[in-house]
């Protein structure tokens, strides 16, 4: 099935879920540096590589020359966070791995289905409609088109921004937790650990 057979047979059986929409923003220099042949072997590796990251990514599309479409059926939000950060993480590798000096950089657009649309088709223009608008705020960031959240696609960078949030507004949690000795069961030190709330999840991040 193309993109478009398959979006419009979710929304027959009204199915629900994200689109994921992975826009290349340094098209044009990837293209002048190495070549348009390499451009493309590109799209082709990375393709392959993120119809990896868990079963419910069946295909890979390609959306535009610079745009490719996953398709996240039955996912809630945090399972785009956990796809967006892998798919950054493997981008990362790649460009490591062939040398990839001028970066890679990607803008991903989430937009949850069915919502308002009556029909696939009514999706599709809105999608051409922040494909053509939305500029990226930061490099490799991610946009909710439907619930106004920008992120980092970045777990790493993501959470360095709550950190700095959480220390100008005094938003985290200071905990001591205690070191108890074996021999005789006595507290001879303590830890202090840092608890960071992740807003979008409402889960802690863990501990620094």
């Amino acid at each position: 099935f193309s993109f478009k057979e398959r979006m419009n047979n979710l929304f027959i059986s009204k199915s629900r879920g994200y689109i994921l929409l992975l826009r290349i923003e340094n098209v044009d220099t990837l293209i002048t540096t190495y070549g348009e042949a390499v451009y493309n072997k590109i799209l082709i590796r990375l393709s392959e590589k993120f119809k990896n990251i868990k079963n419910e990514v069946k295909n890979v599309y390609l959306y535009d020359t610079n745009v490719l479409a996953l398709i996240l059926n039955e996912c809630v939000r945090n399972d785009v966070f956990y796809f967006v950060e892998e798919i950054n993480r493997l981008i990362k590798i790649y460009e490591g791995k062939h040398k990839i000096d001028s970066g890679i950089f990607v803008t991903a657009f989430a937009f949850t289905y069915p919502l308002m649309f009556d029909s696939c088709f009514d999706l599709f223009r809105e999608m051409n409609n922040s494909l053509n608008k939305q500029s990226p705020r930061f490099d490799n960031s991610l946009i909710f088109e439907s619930e106004n959240i920008v992120r980092f696609m970045s777990r790493e960078d993501y959470i360095l921004e709550l950190l700095d949030e959480a220390f100008v507004n005094h938003a985290f949690e200071l905990r001591i937790h205690p070191l108890i000795k074996n021999s005789n069961k006595l507290i001879e030190g303590g830890e202090i650990l840092l608890r960071l709330k992740d807003p979008l999840t409402n889960n802690y991040i863990g501990a620094y």
